[in-house]
C-alpha cells in the first residue's frame, strides 16, 4: 500500500514507521522540517518539507497514487482541509483525519472521510475504568456506537445463566473459559473466571450495566 502521512508529530511519525515496517510505502509532509528526525533513518519512508494543504506540496508526496492518507496533524482544520482534498480532488481511496473537537466528526462522516476524535471515546473509557475495572472495551464501531466490552465474572456471577445478560440489543459475542473460547447456549450457566466478550450499543449500556450488575470479578 502507499500511504502519504501529513503530520510528522509523534502520531505522525509512529503510524510512519509503523506501516513502513509492514512493508508499505510511506510519504510523510510537514511544514517542520525538523521533525524529519523522529522517523530515524527508515529508508522506506520519505519526507517531504511543506504545508499540507499546497497541491504542489501533496503531489510531491505522490498523492495521486496513493491508497490512503492520514491527517494528523496538531490542528483540526488544516486536518480536515487535506482530507477533503485527498477525497474530492485526488480521488484516495482510504482517507482518515484526526480532529478533537467531537463536533465536527458528523459532518465530515457524511463525505467519505474517517474521522478520528480521541476526545469523543477517550473520556467514556477512562470512566469505564474508574467505575467499572473489571470491564473493558476492546472495539468500536464507528465513533463509538457499538462496542465489544469485555467482561470478567466474579464469584458473585457464577451461575448467572447466559439469557439473563442478553437482550435483542445487548449481546454475547463469546466466552473464553481456562483460555478456550466458545460460544455458550442461552441456558448455561458462567463461571467465576470467565471472560465475557458481549456486543453494546451505546444507546443501550445502561441496559448492559443493569443487566451485569454485581457479576463482575
Amino acid at each position: 500500500m502507499r500511504l502519504v502521512v501529513v503530520g510528522c508529530g509523534s502520531m505522525g511519525s509512529h503510524l510512519a514507521m509503523a506501516m513502513s515496517r509492514e512493508g508499505h510505502f510511506v510519504s510523510v509532509v510537514d511544514q517542520d522540517a525538523s521533525s524529519r528526525q523522529l522517523l530515524g533513518d527508515d529508508a522506506r519512508v520519505k519526507f517531504i518539507h511543506g504545508v499540507g494543504i499546497d497541491l504542489d506540496v501533496l503531489s510531491q508526496s505522490g498523492i495521486e497514487a496513493a491508497d490512503a492518507v492520514a491527517a494528523v496533524t496538531g490542528s483540526d482544520n488544516v486536518n480536515l482541509a487535506v482530507a477533503m482534498i485527498a477525497r474530492k480532488r485526488f480521488r484516495v481511496p482510504s482517507v482518515v483525519a484526526r480532529v478533537f473537537d467531537p463536533g465536527k466528526l458528523e459532518p465530515y462522516s457524511t463525505a467519505g472521510i474517517h474521522v478520528i476524535c480521541p476526545p469523543a471515546w477517550g473520556f467514556r473509557v477512562i470512566a469505564d475504568i474508574l467505575t467499572h475495572p473489571a470491564r473493558e472495551d476492546v472495539l468500536t464501531l464507528g465513533h463509538g456506537e457499538i462496542r465489544v466490552v469485555v467482561l470478567r465474572i466474579g464469584q458473585r456471577g457464577s451461575g448467572t445463566l447466559v439469557k439473563h445478560i442478553t437482550t435483542p440489543e445487548v449481546s454475547l459475542v463469546a466466552v473464553v473459559r481456562n483460555g478456550v473460547a466458545m460460544l455458550p447456549g442461552e441456558s448455561q450457566g458462567l463461571l467465576a473466571g470467565d471472560v465475557v466478550y458481549m456486543r453494546v450499543p451505546e444507546a443501550h449500556m445502561a441496559t448492559f450495566d443493569r443487566l451485569v450488575d454485581g457479576l463482575e470479578g
